[in-house]
């Protein structure tokens, strides 16, 4: 942990840590569909997801080498790292309930890589980060901040001004705030991450 620096010195590097973090969202796997730049030289939508998933795999683990307290921030230390097999167990039973296009196997990978990268990046790299300069109500309020804010830059059905835009919006700063307060109360970010998970997995 960096000692807390004066306010006026940390919202520059606030801005900056915040700016990252919408960067990196983008390589988080089918953030952009048919927008995506790759879509100009791979027709098929889920070969274009597969280089999308190695991609943020190759991202994931670049950034797991480079911070050095990775295996705190994932919890990989604590006893809380057992919350890793609820996720693990649901997707066992994703077979008896799957109803999406997407081919099964792909989903439960890609489901995985999605929620590892936004946890990773949001509640890992930015919240410590946060934590490091400001208060804990700033951080874990500028979190969820940009939790949303990531989402409705980036996808328009979580910025549109209708029942089921707002509905979105309203799931999306819930979640962003339960995480966010127990990677405060836990410092990693391994139950938000689990029960992010078995949302996908569940309702897949």
């Amino acid at each position: 942990m960096f000692e807390q620096i004066p306010l006026r010195q940390a919202w520059p590097r606030v801005l900056g840590a915040c700016c990252l973090c919408l960067v990196l969202w983008c390589l988080t796997p089918n953030m952009f569909g048919e927008r995506h730049l790759l879509h100009r030289v791979i027709s098929d939508e889920y070969t274009q997801l597969v280089v999308e998933l190695v991609v943020t795999c190759c991202a994931a683990a670049i950034l797991l080498l480079l911070v050095k307290d990775s295996r705190q921030v994932l919890g990989l230390d604590r006893s809380i790292r057992w919350w890793y097999a609820l996720p693990i167990v649901l997707a066992v039973s994703v077979p008896f309930h799957y109803h999406w296009s997407m081919p099964m196997a792909l989903y439960i990978v890609f489901s995985a890589v999605s929620v590892f990268w936004q946890q990773f990046v949001t509640f890992g790299l930015l919240q410590t980060s946060l934590c490091n300069w400001l208060s804990a109500r700033w951080s874990v309020t500028l979190t969820v901040v940009m939790f949303y804010a990531a989402h409705a830059v980036l996808l328009p059905k979580f910025r549109q001004l209708s029942p089921a835009g707002l509905g979105w919006a309203a799931f999306v700063i819930i979640t962003g705030i339960v995480c966010a307060l127990l990677r405060e109360e836990t410092g990693a970010i391994v139950i938000g991450l689990a029960l992010h998970l078995s949302f996908y997995y569940l309702t897949s």
